[in-house]
């Protein structure tokens, strides 16, 4: 059975709670887009899943990877850890 995910690419987590809730009717799995967050808001990303009480994949692309994430692949791994 196919599954729709919501991908969310706000600037704070407020924000993408605010879209989810717009949307929480037609999707069944969010993606938090963390490379799209403000720096400050990345260090509360382990909230998310709970806040959104939804299956949640947390993603944090570089950019050659098409998305935003700028510092070293340690800090990517840092904030996934």
């Amino acid at each position: 059975m196919s599954k729709v995910c919501l991908c969310l690419t706000g600037k704070t987590i407020e924000r993408d709670l605010q879209i989810l809730e717009k949307y929480r009717k037609y999707v069944d799995i969010a993606e938090l887009r963390v490379d799209y967050l403000d720096a400050d808001e990345r260090f509360h990303i382990r909230r998310f899943p709970e806040l959104a009480d939804i299956p949640t994949i947390l993603t944090v692309r570089r950019k050659v990877d098409g998305g935003h994430f700028i510092e070293g692949e340690g800090a990517r791994i840092v904030l996934l850890a």
